[in-house]
């Protein structure tokens, strides 16, 4: 495996994320991206306030010093809800595993939780691999607008997935 970190979020970092994030428009996610992916403004504006906002977590993921994705965490004010996005051409490496296993040992309050599309069979399999379980299905498990699919949610309890081996910057 590369070299795999999380760090905090640098302005620097811009470049790399929106253009990941223009990789990740075509590929079926939770609901909650900004509405315009190509809007580079916008995104900029969305990572400045998500870097000042004291409740989020927020880390890049690099993978021999380049930044390969985000992870992130957010409180609902019940129980923390955690997301993350890779680089598709990196997809299939284990960087996304292993970055939400390395993120989740950040995180000391559990149950944390995760929306996923219910046919993001990528994004389910890293869940799973990290640990965490499929919530039974519930109201939140209703179909979205413009026909994306049902979103599955996921939990990770209170018992740690496999041991990271990495860094972790704070």
């Amino acid at each position: 495996m590369p070299d795999l970190a999380l760090r905090l979020v640098e302005g620097s970092d811009y470049d790399a994320l929106f253009a990941i994030q223009q990789l990740l428009a075509t590929v079926p996610l939770a609901p909650f991206a900004l509405p315009d992916l190509s809007d580079r403004i916008a995104c900029d504006a969305h990572l400045n306030r998500l870097r000042a906002d004291k409740s989020m977590v927020l880390r890049a993921i690099t993978v021999d010093g380049h930044v390969v994705g985000l992870v992130f965490a957010w409180d609902t004010g019940h129980t923390p809800q955690i997301g993350f996005g890779i680089d598709p051409s990196r997809w299939g490496e284990g960087i996304a595993t292993a970055a939400l296993i390395a993120f989740t040992a950040l995180m000391k309050r559990r149950p944390l939780q995760a929306s996923v599309a219910s046919d993001h069979a990528a994004a389910i399999r890293v869940l799973e691999k990290a640990g965490f379980s499929r919530m039974a299905d519930g109201p939140g498990d209703a179909p979205t607008p413009l026909a994306n699919p049902a979103p599955h949610r996921y939990e990770l309890g209170f018992f740690p997935a496999a041991t990271f081996i990495g860094s972790v910057a704070s």
